[in-house]
């Protein structure tokens, strides 16, 4: 006998598997869902199989039993035996013998797979206990105060998750941050169809002014005056060129847009702030002139 051979039931050697006697299932088999099997909805199964999976039959231990290790129909007592020829004597003995050594099989695998099942969910339930308990555990202050080692840092997450304070603050930001574009674009926008407004002003809208502008295009026939009507224009182009410039930096120290109000003048009129003003300097204007009659009176 080999060395370690008792844990094995003093059994040594390469031993074939056991043979599973309970072939059928004695208890209700559940099995877990899963979401990639079965077939979906709309789409048929094909003929002769089902949409739900089918279970085997659930056959008591003891009705298994009836039906491999039937007792006989008849039971022979001994002197009935006694009187039967040798062959049949042992054929009766023998099935009698199967039969009770079969229950006995039938009813120690049985034995042996409740406590398989008794062990098993000791085992999880000690596993789950125990993880429980680290997870309730705190770590010491020398731990946390002494630097981590290679090993802790592959078990940690490469990326620290936010708190709830700073997803918060990140969802503060990016709302900040929308809204100043948001704001940015419409001023852009406001600020082009302004100009556009107040550039307007020298544009031909009517019928007439598109007339005029085409007649005075087209009413020079002689060449030198075309000629020289086309210098004048290249000079108005320089001058007006030279007058924008002129314009932008008036505008820019004004504070006007395209020689028309800015779109903060506008603002302060629809706000009411520019009646306010003239309402104070106007009150402190009588206010002035008040106090310059009493003192032409006193005096």
């Amino acid at each position: 006998m080999g060395k370690g051979a008792l844990k094995f039931g003093g059994k040594s050697g390469v031993l074939p598997v056991p043979r599973q006697i309970i072939r059928k299932p004695f208890r209700p088999v559940t099995v877990k869902p899963s979401a990639n099997q079965g077939y979906a909805e709309g789409i048929q199964h094909p003929k002769g199989s089902s949409r739900d999976m089918r279970f085997p039959k659930v056959i008591p231990v003891s009705e298994q039993i009836n039906l491999t290790a039937r007792d006989p129909a008849k039971k022979y007592t001994e002197e009935e035996i006694s009187k039967m020829p040798l062959q049949q004597q042992w054929k009766v003995k023998n099935s009698e013998l199967r039969r009770t050594f079969l229950k006995e099989t039938y009813y120690k695998d049985l034995a042996a797979i409740e406590l398989n099942e008794l062990t098993e969910s000791k085992r999880i339930a000690k596993e789950e206990a125990k993880n429980k308990l680290e997870r309730q555990h705190e770590e010491s202050n020398t731990t946390k105060l002494t630097m981590p080692s290679l090993d802790d840092m592959l078990k940690e997450k490469i990326m620290r998750e936010r708190t709830e304070e700073e997803k918060e603050l990140l969802h503060q930001a990016r709302e900040l941050n929308r809204i100043h574009w948001e704001k940015t674009t419409k001023t852009q926008s406001a600020l082009r169809l302004l100009e556009l407004y107040n550039a307007s002003s020298e544009f031909a809208v009517t019928e007439e002014e598109v007339n005029q502008l085409v007649d005075d295009a087209f009413t020079e026939k002689d060449s030198y005056a075309s000629s020289y009507k086309i210098m004048r224009s290249l000079t108005a182009t320089a001058a007006a060129h030279a007058k924008g410039v002129e314009d932008v930096l008036k505008d820019a120290v004004v504070g006007k847009l395209g020689g028309g109000p800015s779109l903060n003048a506008l603002k302060d009129a629809v706000s009411g702030v520019d009646d306010e003003i003239v309402r104070e300097a106007q009150e402190n204007y009588h206010k002035s002139l008040l106090e310059k009659v009493d003192s032409e009176e006193q005096k």
